[in-house]
C-alpha cells in the first residue's frame, strides 16, 4: 500500500485496520465453529477496493505497468 498505491502511513493503517475488521471478523467465518477459516471472497473484495479507489485518482493501470529505463518496476 505505501509503495505501490503511493499512500501515507496513516492511510495504510487505516486502510489495514478496516480490511483485517471485515476480513477476520465475525461475521466472515466459513463455519461457525471455532478455528481460522475465513472467506477469501471478503479479502479480494476488500483488495479490490482500496485499489479501486487509488485507481480512480489515477490512469487504470498507471501504478502497475510504471518501470525505469532497465524494465525494473518504478515504485
Amino acid at each position: 500500500m505505501l509503495g505501490r498505491l503511493q499512500m501515507t502511513t496513516t492511510e495504510a493503517l487505516e486502510e489495514y485496520q478496516l480490511i483485517s475488521e471485515r476480513v477476520f471478523g465475525a461475521k466472515n467465518k466459513k463455519w461457525k465453529v471455532q478455528g481460522g477459516a475465513f472467506k477469501a471472497t471478503t479479502l479480494e473484495t476488500e483488495i479490490q477496493r482500496v485499489v479501486g479507489n487509488k485507481l480512480n485518482s489515477g490512469g487504470k493501470d498507471h501504478m502497475f505497468h510504471s518501470t525505469t529505463e532497465d524494465g525494473k518496476c518504478a515504485a
